[in-house]
């Protein structure tokens, strides 16, 4: 994680499933006014080891889907991690729960000479995301210093 990352969009991904939307997803990301260092998108590709009759799950092509998004931009700042996790693990809380520890590592990693990091939990399947987007973000916790949590749009 860079000393200039400010937000840290962390994005649960089901590597079985979402293959057919990851890539419209993640482009919602590269039309944003914020400096792109200022923002790293997190993907935490995930899937259970195995389904309802026992049998191994196989990936879709969400990492294919992942990999052409990465090579057409570049520029922006992304990150994938890959994990297979017990069945009876594979609920979103305890994703969620791994993908943030994950992360703020990283972040804590950075020293402490950094401002704080603005962690935001986001969907695969998202349809659309304001280019202003993380640029808001940074600005109303700016404003609002004390504040340690906000709730957007559901």
């Amino acid at each position: 994680m860079n000393s200039e990352c400010r937000i840290s969009i962390n994005i649960p991904v089901a590597g079985h499933q979402e293959g057919e939307n990851i890539y419209r997803s993640l482009e919602n990301y590269t039309t944003q006014t914020a400096d792109k260092n200022s923002y790293e998108l997190v993907l935490f590709v995930n899937r259970p080891d195995v389904n309802e009759k026992g049998e191994p799950i196989v990936p879709d092509k969400t990492f294919e889907e992942i990999g052409r998004f990465k090579r057409n931009y570049p520029e922006m700042n992304i990150k994938v991690i890959d994990i297979v996790i017990p069945k009876e693990e594979a609920r979103m809380g305890h994703i969620r729960k791994m993908l943030n520890d994950t992360v703020l590592t990283r972040h804590h990693e950075r020293g402490s000479n950094v401002k704080d990091l603005i962690m935001v939990s986001n969907d695969a399947d998202n349809k659309g995301v304001s280019p202003k987007y993380v640029e808001n973000i940074i600005k109303k916790f700016d404003k609002n210093p004390n504040v340690e949590a906000m709730l957007g749009q559901l």
